[in-house]
């Protein structure tokens, strides 16, 4: 069984070829290409790889990852994709054709910082004071769960920098870059380099599935995302039941 290939996708581009030369298409045979949420970078290889060893119809899988918002704009725009998975229901419903979209796990979000917490940063509420914060831009789903977060523990801090995914949020708390940044909780669980600081009920977000395309496989796909070895590997990556 063929390895599945991992693929960021780092900026939406303003043309799809560059995705289609890489990406999968209705006529590439036994490929199915995902795209998948930044969030759900290592849990998309893990179930691609379990639904490849139970699907004879595949011989391949490339997942390719990014903001949800820039790839639900890529698909609208043509790219050959053919599962979505998302960070959240109403990415779903910014695309052109209508799907069907399947909540498959659920998400949380926290305040990472760096191992050192060079800021001393012990609650939320201290993202008010002279921090560095990163965040996720508002019309990405950690953005819009990192303003929900915000609102709930009663402050209106000013980020530093919006990036285009949960990733670069990470990298740059990982990095020392900023003191602090909202991310997913699965996402700092998997960092040696990052700490969270404990919230009260942080926002949760649905994990969402569609496909995006007529082929067969998609569709089985999504189907074997509901399937207890799917929700079983979603729980050992760290997320909530659907």
């Amino acid at each position: 069984m063929p390895p599945v290939v991992l693929r960021m996708l780092a900026v939406l581009v303003a043309s799809t070829s560059a995705v289609a030369c890489g990406g999968g298409s209705d006529d590439d045979g036994g490929t199915l290409t995902v795209f998948a949420a930044s969030s759900l970078t290592g849990v998309a290889g893990s179930l691609a790889e379990a639904f490849m060893a139970s699907s004879a119809e595949i011989d391949d899988v490339e997942v390719d990852t990014g903001g949800s918002d820039s790839l639900a704009r890529l698909i609208n725009d043509g790219a050959p994709a053919h599962v979505l998975l998302t960070a959240d229901l109403d990415t779903m419903a910014s695309l052109d054709q209508p799907v069907e979209p399947v909540v498959i796990a659920h998400n949380r979000v926290t305040v990472a910082v760096p191992a050192d917490n060079p800021a001393g940063i012990e609650t939320v509420a201290d993202l008010a004071g002279p921090v560095t914060l990163a965040v996720c831009e508002p019309v990405v789903p950690c953005g819009d769960a990192a303003l929900e977060l915000f609102e709930r523990a009663g402050i209106d801090p000013s980020p530093a920098t919006l990036e285009p995914n949960v990733r670069s949020v990470l990298t740059k708390v990982e990095l020392g870059e900023v003191d602090a940044g909202v991310v997913y909780r699965t996402d700092a669980d998997r960092s040696s380099s990052v700490v969270s600081i404990p919230a009260d009920d942080p926002p949760r977000r649905p994990v969402a599935a569609a496909a995006v395309s007529d082929r067969d496989p998609a569709a089985a796909f999504v189907a074997f995302l509901a399937s207890d070895e799917a929700v079983a590997i979603f729980a050992g990556h760290g997320f909530e039941g659907p």
